[in-house]
């Protein structure tokens, strides 16, 4: 979320267009006057935006980005670092530290020792998501509370994606596939707990489904 002051935020696709614009404006400064050659890299861009005091905002920290304070106050905000379930997200942090293809970045990649770190924590995660989807989901588990400190909006947040099948339907399916894929991963193939891959091979039925649920859902959408 920003909280006080103005920002400029430009992140660009994944891939080769973000590995070439790392490599060449590394550490460098997009401020005006822009040359020509920052010009047509800004034009390269996904998106630019502008963030103003209470945005709140998402973007991937696996693509090139930069940003630029435009105002006169400081600027202040805060960020929370996580890959959800989604395939996309998976699958583009299963890229991280890539030694060659579109998405290799060496120099910008976190630490293999970091890396290492960060994978044991997910499968931490994913072991807890298998024990709650076993108990039913979120939504039976009460995972979804509101803490002491969040403002009481959240209740009707939180009731709102308890209630919504289609999501809890979408979580089982992208669970499944988060699953399936991190098991084609050298070091998750390894160390990702027996229980994690025999609930998401388990959950076949339940899987199908969920998939019968949404696919109703979309129908009824269109």
């Amino acid at each position: 979320k920003h909280w006080q002051g103005y920002k400029l935020l430009a992140s660009w696709p994944k891939g080769q267009v973000s590995k070439e614009i790392a490599t060449e404006f590394s550490d460098v400064l997009l401020a005006p006057p822009l040359t020509e050659r920052e010009s047509t890299a800004l034009r390269r861009a996904a998106k630019v935006v502008l963030l103003r005091p209470g945005d709140v905002y998402i973007f991937s920290g696996g693509v090139a980005h930069t940003s630029l304070c435009v105002s006169e106050e400081m600027c202040l905000g805060t960020y929370e670092s996580f890959v959800s379930l989604h395939p996309s997200h998976v699958e583009l942090f299963l890229h991280t530290g890539d030694a060659h293809g579109s998405h290799c970045a060496e120099p910008f990649a976190i630490p293999s020792a970091e890396l290492r770190d960060t994978k044991d924590d997910i499968m931490d995660l994913l072991e807890e998501a298998r024990n709650q989807l076993a108990r039913g989901g979120p939504s039976a588990d009460g995972a979804w509370s509101r803490k002491e400190l969040a403002p009481g909006c959240w209740d009707r947040l939180l009731e709102a994606l308890r209630t919504d099948k289609t999501l809890q339907a979408q979580l089982r399916l992208h669970f499944r596939e988060a699953v399936r894929r991190c098991c084609q991963d050298p070091y998750f193939s390894r160390h990702l707990p027996r229980e994690v891959r025999a609930v998401a091979a388990d959950r076949r039925a339940a899987v199908g489904s969920a998939s019968e649920r949404l696919a109703r859902s979309r129908s009824r959408i269109r």
